[in-house]
């Protein structure tokens, strides 16, 4: 039972496209699943048990970063591991991962002696962002244009309207008025990272912080993106140009986004996911916790019926999903996947992504249970609607 479980646990999380790693820190050895060798275009031979076919597959733009958070979790300053970063594949390409993992054994004199996790591939979603991000960046809605020996700025009226002035003509020249409104526990990180890129130290700076709205009495969170544009022949900055993006709605998201958020439970509990199993012989479905957490349920306020999870698919999502778990299940397609959106408790639909693969089948190969998880895309998906909105009043204006 405990081998099936294990089983179950690890084609769950290779279903949702991530794959297990177990670091024996004491030994320093570090176990890749199949999956995670798999992922990364490599047979299970071509990688061994050493820490550095990890450190070295890392992309140089997140390794320095990727070591420190995860060195935050060894010293015992977060509890848990949690990572973006990109990883090369043997074709030389680079995938994106969310990986994620935490602490498990410690040694007698209370060290990290054991630590498991699970990486997930999430480049799609990432193009999908950067698309868009992209499009919205190069709109150019907000710009400004800093002459920095005379401390003169110029800027459009989008984004003198942003800071509460009623066109580029009355927002005042420096920089300088930016201090008193913006929240104290944002100023010393702005200065110096402003400060380092005038230094030469940076490509550039891309910042969030909190101004005051006179208007509204409250802080809202900006983002300023800028780079010097000209220097002096001893390498003193002239002038710089930027752009400035009210992201206030995209930081109550993000919050959403965390709140929702569940933290790891060695592997399967860290991903977030809601996991469902079917007997397809049978046609019981068993739910976990978190899947009906995930939609506001208690335990006991969920059947072991399929139609629990049918019945709760968006109906117009509901015929696609149907026909691509049928063509996976009847071996048309080697693997399922469907965006869907699940009727939640309090009446609302939030977006899932749900993956799924076959764990036992007859001896004629007859498929007798599936196992699947649900990963909720709620926020991602919002901010992706905000972002394309943006580009659509962007194009029309």
């Amino acid at each position: 039972e405990l081998f099936e479980n294990n089983l179950r646990l690890e084609l769950a999380i290779e279903g949702a496209q991530g794959a297990l790693w177990d670091w024996d820190i004491r030994n320093s050895i570090m176990h890749y699943s199949i999956s995670w060798k798999k992922q990364l275009g490599c047979l299970e031979n071509e990688i061994s048990n050493s820490l550095n076919e990890w450190t070295s597959r890392i992309h140089p733009d997140d390794l320095q970063k990727t070591l420190t958070i995860l060195d935050n979790h060894l010293t015992g300053k977060t509890n848990l591991y949690e990572a973006e970063l990109r990883l090369q594949h043997k074709s030389g390409m680079y995938l994106h991962f969310l990986d994620r993992g935490k602490i498990i054994e410690w040694d007698e004199n209370g060290k990290p002696a054991r630590m498991m996790g699970v990486a997930f591939h999430i480049s799609a979603l990432k193009e999908s962002q950067e698309k868009y991000k992209t499009i919205l960046d190069a709109s150019g809605a907000a710009i400004w244009e800093w002459d920095i020996q005379k401390d003169k700025v110029i800027v459009n009226d989008k984004l003198a309207r942003m800071y509460g002035f009623a066109n580029a003509a009355e927002m005042p020249e420096s920089f300088t008025f930016l201090e008193p409104l913006t929240h104290p526990d944002d100023r010393e990180k702005m200065e110096h990272e402003v400060a380092e890129h005038m230094k030469g130290n940076t490509e550039g700076f891309d910042l969030d912080y909190r101004y005051w709205n006179t208007t509204e009495n409250k802080h809202e969170w900006f983002n300023i993106k800028g780079a010097v544009t000209e220097r002096t022949p001893e390498g003193f900055p002239l002038k710089a140009v930027g752009s400035c993006y009210n992201i206030q709605q995209r930081k109550e998201t993000e919050d959403k986004l965390r709140e929702s958020e569940k933290r790891l439970n060695h592997a399967l509990e860290a991903s977030g996911n809601g996991v469902w199993e079917t007997n397809l012989e049978t046609g019981v479905t068993i739910y976990s916790i978190q899947w009906k957490r995930m939609l506001g349920y208690d335990e006991q306020e969920i059947s072991n019926s399929p139609s629990e999870f049918s019945n709760r698919i968006h109906p117009e999502d509901r015929a696609f999903c149907r026909e691509s778990f049928t063509r996976y299940i009847s071996g048309e397609t080697d693997s399922y996947e469907c965006q869907q959106r699940l009727l939640a408790k309090d009446g609302t639909y939030i977006w899932t992504i749900d993956r799924a693969i076959i764990i036992e089948r007859d001896s004629n190969g007859k498929p007798l249970r599936v196992v699947g998880t649900n990963i909720n895309v709620t926020a991602l998906k919002l901010a992706e609607q905000k972002l394309k909105q943006s580009e659509e009043r962007w194009r029309k204006t």
